[in-house]
């Protein structure tokens, strides 16, 4: 692979990260699967993060994918067959920010990287925290087979900008009964809850952001690439 880039995604939300140590994926963890601590050689190992980002940011960091997926596709001559990169591989938010994902194999040399604002580094296991506000730095990896055709975001290493402390989470939900109207909201909980509430998991409602897939036609008769007309491609970051 010939055209590789490497870039800053600035100011973006972290969501549900796993780079203090190796996670994978485990069907049966809990209902419906999740992420689990692993060894850095187990199958499927790897170090993973979701983000949400502003359509300025999604917007610059999808023309880069493009831009470098249609380089390799050009200039690549064992890449000539590849298929356009012609689908926003992003999630669009109610809210008009996208969601993404970065990641990297549990199999390379090292971990990414984690530095604080002034670029001090992080201690080994820092627990990056969902809703930290962080910089990624990740190199756009090009790729197209059985699996579908895209850009990767391998992660090298986050820059925590904002670190939003951890919140224990609660088994506690509203219930129907009685109410302290004296002192709203300032009743304290017995120790003896705290040992309950240690084994839950702080991404109970995780929402796994899968890689995207593109979808790969059947090929027919060797033909030229098509253009990829990248102005139109971006329309959907300007509504």
């Amino acid at each position: 692979m010939s055209n590789l880039k490497e870039m800053l995604v600035r100011n973006v939300e972290a969501l549900y990260p796993r780079i203090d140590q190796p996670y994978r994926y485990d069907s049966k963890a809990g209902e419906k699967g999740g992420s689990v601590p692993c060894d850095s050689k187990a199958a499927g190992a790897e170090y993973t993060i979701n983000f949400k980002m502003d359509k300025a940011t999604a917007k610059e960091l999808f023309t880069e994918m493009v831009t470098v997926y249609e380089k390799e596709r050009a200039e690549n001559p064992e890449c000539k067959n590849w298929p356009p990169f012609t689908e926003n591989p992003f999630k669009k938010n109610d809210d008009g920010t996208f969601t993404h994902k970065s990641g990297i194999d549990a199999s390379w040399d090292k971990p990414p990287a984690q530095i604080d604002a002034a670029t001090n580094s992080l201690p080994t296991g820092f627990k990056l925290t969902t809703g930290s506000i962080v910089n990624l730095h990740v190199q756009l990896y090009p790729y197209s087979g059985g699996m579908g055709n895209g850009v990767k975001l391998r992660l090298f290493g986050v820059q925590v900008i904002d670190y939003k402390e951890y919140e224990k989470p609660s088994l506690f939900g509203v219930e129907k009964g009685f109410v302290n109207n004296t002192e709203p909201n300032s009743a304290s909980v017995d120790n003896i809850f705290d040992t309950a509430t240690e084994s839950v998991n702080e991404d109970v409602a995780e929402e796994v952001v899968e890689e995207p897939k593109v979808k790969v036609s059947k090929k027919k008769k060797a033909e030229k690439p098509a253009d990829v007309d990248l102005a139109s491609l971006l329309d959907e970051f300007d509504d």
